[in-house]
């Protein structure tokens, strides 16, 4: 799935439930985040953060 994301030109549209039901959660509700420099790759973020709907309400 993430691969297809990765490869999927501007404007693709993918089901939201397809994409969440492959995301590798915690037990605790969590996903890894992690922010990486464009240019260099160098890793600036490494983190587990709670992914919430619109709401405020977890995902997970």
């Amino acid at each position: 799935m993430f691969y297809k994301l990765e490869q999927a030109g501007a404007g693709s549209r993918f089901v939201l439930s397809d994409v969440l039901s492959q995301v590798p959660w915690s037990s605790q509700g969590l996903v890894a985040a992690i922010a990486l420099q464009h240019d260099s790759g160098e890793v600036l973020m490494l983190d587990e953060v709670v992914v919430t709907d619109n709401q405020g309400e977890a995902l997970a």
